[in-house]
C-alpha cells in the first residue's frame, strides 16, 4: 500500500488506491522569506518526514507532495532522508540534483542541514 503525505491545506480528494495518512498545512516560502512561525513550521516539517519514515520502515511506499513540488516537499524529503540517517551535505546534494529550485528560502536548506536526523532504524 502506498501512502500520501500531504503538505497543503487539508482539502479532500480522492487518491484511492492511496490512503493519505499525514496532512500539514505547510506555509508557501515562494516569496523567499522564512516562515511566520519558524519553531512551529519546524514541528509540522519534522512531524511529516516522521511519518513518511514510520511508512518506510513498514515497507510501504509514501508519495510526498504540496502544490508547486518544491520547496515544501523538497523540505519534506531532505528532514525525511536526514531521518533515515542520510548526512545533510548528501541530502542537499540530492534535493538539489533532482529540483534544481530548491529551496525557495534559505530556511529550508537550514532546516534540512540543522535536523539531527533522530535515525529510525530501517528493516
Amino acid at each position: 500500500m502506498c501512502s500520501v503525505v500531504k503538505l497543503e491545506a487539508a482539502g479532500t480528494y480522492d487518491c484511492a488506491p492511496l490512503d493519505v495518512v499525514h496532512t500539514a498545512q505547510l506555509e508557501d516560502l515562494y516569496h523567499g522569506n522564512p516562515p511566520v512561525a519558524p519553531e512551529n513550521e519546524r514541528r509540522l516539517y519534522y512531524e511529516a518526514a516522521r511519518v513518511a519514515a514510520e511508512r518506510l520502515n513498514r515497507g510501504a511506499g509514501v508519495v510526498i507532495h504540496c502544490r508547486g513540488g518544491r520547496g515544501r516537499t523538497g523540505t519534506v524529503i531532505g528532514c525525511l532522508l536526514r531521518t533515515l540517517g542520510v548526512p545533510a551535505d548528501h541530502a542537499l546534494t540530492e534535493i538539489r540534483a533532482r529540483r534544481p529550485a530548491w529551496p525557495e528560502a534559505q530556511w529550508q536548506e537550514d532546516i534540512v542541514r540543522d535536523w539531527d536526523g533522530r535515525p529510525f532504524a530501517r528493516s
